[in-house]
């Protein structure tokens, strides 16, 4: 996969220069949050986690006026991407508002000293979900503080001196991680997030609706069966056997991670 991505973005970047455009072209070469399912390198965890592992990715930009050949710092997230596009293409049109991110421009033209102004406080990252541990976090400079959905926990991060997150900071520094609880709750209240219980109940309602199709399916397709064919029957009884045994193990699935403490997968 990573050969093909690279074999693509080759051949579009060999386009872009036979047509003169490469010099007027932004380019970001990005992934998806975390990376594999363990540890990426020396960050905490990674995909379907909040800690530094699940939520940093690589991010290569280049293009007119953007600082080359440097690492930049300023945290950044992809939905910021909307107005950093709206921004650079100079357009007057206005954007939606309640927006989360705010433009990058001045990040990809100066680097560690280029300014991000987002219309709300800090980057938050809510997570109610219900097959992962549900945690909400919200990072303002270099702290990071992360709250666990179920249990009321929390951690704090000093990310500059302790990018892997091994020091819990919240013990030893209170009016700081009740400063960041204060905005992060407040953010939350006003877009009406998701609460965690709504979410596991969402998730049975799902598994109850899929259910009641398999067991449509089944009675259309054994109607569908020829006279006599046993064969088939027994076919089609095991294929709904199956199904149902696998909801009901999503469902212990939920009621497990509803009971759960830990914050990362089955173990810290």
């Amino acid at each position: 996969m990573i050969d093909e991505v690279d074999s693509g973005l080759g051949k579009m970047m060999d386009l872009l220069e036979a047509r003169g455009e490469l010099d007027n072209t932004y380019i970001l070469y990005t992934s998806d949050n975390g990376g594999g399912m363990r540890p990426n390198g020396p960050l905490t965890q990674g995909k379907t986690q909040l800690f530094e592992g699940g939520l940093r990715v690589p991010w290569v930009v280049a293009g007119p006026d953007v600082k080359q050949g440097v690492q930049c710092d300023v945290p950044g997230f992809q939905w910021a991407l909307l107005s950093t596009f709206h921004d650079l293409s100079g357009s007057k049109a206005a954007l939606p508002e309640n927006l989360d991110g705010g433009s990058l421009h001045e990040v990809f033209e100066n680097g560690n000293d280029g300014k991000v102004e987002r219309p709300v406080e800090g980057m938050v990252f809510h997570y109610p979900c219900y097959f992962a541990p549900p945690i909400t976090l919200i990072r303002m400079g270099d702290y990071k503080y992360m709250k666990r959905l179920l249990t009321g926990e929390t951690k704090l991060f000093n990310l500059k001196t302790d990018y892997a997150e091994t020091q819990n900071l919240a013990t030893r520094m209170p009016e700081k991680a009740a400063a960041m609880d204060r905005v992060l709750s407040a953010y939350l209240e006003e877009i009406d997030a998701e609460n965690v219980q709504e979410v596991y109940q969402a998730r049975f309602e799902e598994l109850d609706r899929f259910e009641e199709m398999q067991k449509t399916n089944f009675e259309n397709a054994k109607r569908r069966l020829p006279a006599g064919d046993t064969a088939g029957l027994a076919k089609l009884e095991e294929k709904l056997n199956e199904d149902l045994q696998r909801y009901d193990k999503n469902r212990e699935e939920v009621r497990r991670n509803m009971k759960g403490s830990h914050w990362a997968g089955s173990g810290e």
